[in-house]
């Protein structure tokens, strides 16, 4: 009778064993489902064998079972241990991890040989009969063979270790994770614990549960417990979706985050990055991380996907829609003064399992050489390469938009031009050479002394011009005066030669009506009129259009 009941039970379990896999083939689609399937696969070998050998009804025909059996007793507690390892993400490089696949599943094809061969060697079973009489039909080991307890003791080892590594994450990892890796440790537990009972029960305390073996029911659960973490807590499909190993070959940084905004794994140079992840837990809040961005700080999901802006939307032919895209953050690391400043880009993008939102992927670029470069761009563009100061295109695209301005907040403006006074004379005497560093002396004293609101830019040749928002005649007068005198008491070194230069100043002031060609036209004639009436001067252009001498 109770051989009928573990005939009927084996074969429940053969069913469970084929559904669980054909789940597992269709509906997860990880890359870690791989040494789960081979278990499964594992399994089914086992239980199958096992079936044969309770159906048997000889010695030879229990012992066939038997070797079906084994070929999954022998494979499935190192492809366990693989399993274990890659789900509990230690990280082993790739020729270790290539070795230690190796070694285990040779020893265990070794160990499946070793069964097969039996007959001819006594190797696993010196001797062994058909136990007919005892509860459970199935084959009888008088004496074990030597091979056998060596083998005994390499399966037991993959599961020892297998648990052992499951319990140091469990430690190590934030206390929201410990439940699956709990019930993982239980299921990768219970066939060894069932194991020993049989062995020890049978072999060496010589007594018997009826001869009933419990291994392959225990492997029921061990994947029910397995499949049932895999369901409830989506660790199996959300981090290989979003992560792999061949991540850390790239040059970006990505760190990934549950919909909690809680660190979940990064790759190398995402470490590199945040050195502080080292120290974080999977599960702890991001935050933690002392410098983590405040712009990615407020990344949690939103529980509808439709209004998370990092969503990828696609239309139901499953192509990306039309003017939507992973949307970028940029942020910096270190102040404007800091000599190490550095700046990324950060592309958001949301994890999603169906209609389901996992966390979110960040993947992180060190843009610092391109801002560098944009600048320096910037800079060729806009600014004279020997002053520094604006060139004369940046000059009057700054001056027309401060116009603007100054209308719409009903301000009068104005502008100064100043041009050096024998300034060929100096290139004559000295050289060009001095003429340039001349005009750096100037420039450099000179923005000391206009406004930190004024834009100040080379014209041309020795001619500087500089826009003035909010300044009326009187203003623009006093900082025409200032200009003047700073020029004239300034003094450039060259080559162990104290230089010295005058420069005439032509003002013009508009209430609105000008705009800035027309205004700088004025400028310009009030400077001719000082350069004609004796130099190291300022003249004012009025609304009489008659430039007169204001020094």
């Amino acid at each position: 009778m109770i051989n009928t009941v573990i005939i009927i039970l084996l074969f429940i379990s053969l069913i469970a064993a084929v559904i669980l896999l054909s789940l597992t083939v269709l509906r997860c689609r990880s890359e870690k489902k791989n040494y789960f399937i081979f278990c499964l696969i594992g399994m089914l070998f086992y239980v199958l064998g096992n079936y044969f050998e309770v159906t048997s009804s000889s010695a030879e025909s229990a012992l066939q079972g038997v070797k079906f059996m084994y070929v999954g007793a022998c494979f499935m507690p190192p492809l366990v241990f693989l399993f274990v390892l890659d789900y509990c993400e230690f990280k082993l490089s790739w020729k270790l991890r290539t070795v230690l696949r190796i070694v285990l599943l040779g020893i265990a094809f070794a160990a499946m040989m070793v069964v097969w061969s039996t007959e001819r060697t006594g190797l696993m079973y010196a001797a062994y009969s058909y136990a007919s009489g005892t509860t459970v039909h199935g084959l009888q080991v008088d004496a074990p063979g030597p091979a056998y307890y060596p083998i005994l003791v390499f399966l037991t080892i993959c599961i020892i270790a297998s648990v052992a590594a499951i319990a140091i994450r469990i430690v190590g990892w934030n206390k929201r994770y410990r439940l699956p890796l709990f019930l993982l440790m239980l299921a990768a537990g219970a066939p060894l614990l069932t194991n020993f009972a049989y062995v020890f029960t049978t072999y060496i305390f010589k007594t018997s549960l009826h001869g009933v073996n419990l291994t392959p029911f225990a492997l029921i659960l061990t994947n029910l417990l397995v499949y049932m973490n895999v369901l409830r807590y989506d660790l199996f499909d959300f981090t290989p979706r979003a992560y792999s190993a061949s991540l850390d070959m790239i040059r970006d940084g990505l760190v990934l985050l549950d919909a909690d905004m809680h660190f979940m794994s990064s790759n190398n140079v995402g470490r590199e990055l945040f050195p502080g992840l080292k120290d974080l837990s999977k599960g702890d809040p991001i935050t933690k991380l002392e410098n983590w961005p405040v712009e990615l700080s407020h990344l949690r999901i939103d529980a509808d996907p439709e209004k998370d802006p990092y969503a990828e939307r696609r239309n139901r032919d499953g192509k990306e829609r039309e003017g939507e895209d992973r949307q970028n953050i940029r942020f910096r690391f270190g102040d404007a003064g800091d000599s190490e400043i550095r700046f990324f880009n950060a592309w958001i993008h949301t994890v999603i399992l169906g209609q389901k939102s996992l966390g979110r992927s960040i993947l992180i670029q060190d843009i610092t050489d391109n801002v560098i470069l944009m600048q320096k761009l910037e800079e060729a563009a806009f600014t004279d390469g020997l002053t520094g100061l604006f060139n004369r295109r940046r000059f009057m695209e700054l001056a027309i938009e401060g116009i603007e301005k100054s209308k719409q907040q009903l301000l009068p403006y104005s502008v100064l031009m100043f041009d050096l006074d024998f300034f060929k004379k100096i290139n004559d005497t000295y050289g060009h050479l001095a003429g340039d560093e001349m005009l750096r002396c100037v420039a450099k004293e000179v923005r000391r002394t206009v406004r930190a609101t004024d834009i100040f830019g080379r014209y041309g040749g020795e001619e500087f011009v500089i826009f003035m928002s909010g300044a009326d005649a009187k203003t623009a007068l006093k900082l025409a005066e200032r200009v003047r005198k700073c020029v004239e008491v300034m003094n450039c070194r060259f080559e162990g030669n104290d230089l010295s230069v005058t420069c005439s100043v032509g003002s013009a002031t508009s209430e609105g009506a000008l705009d800035l060609e027309q205004i700088v036209e004025r400028a310009d004639a009030a400077l001719y009129e000082a350069k004609q009436t004796g130099r190291n001067k300022v003249c004012v252009f009025r609304d009489s259009g008659v430039a007169t001498d204001e020094a």
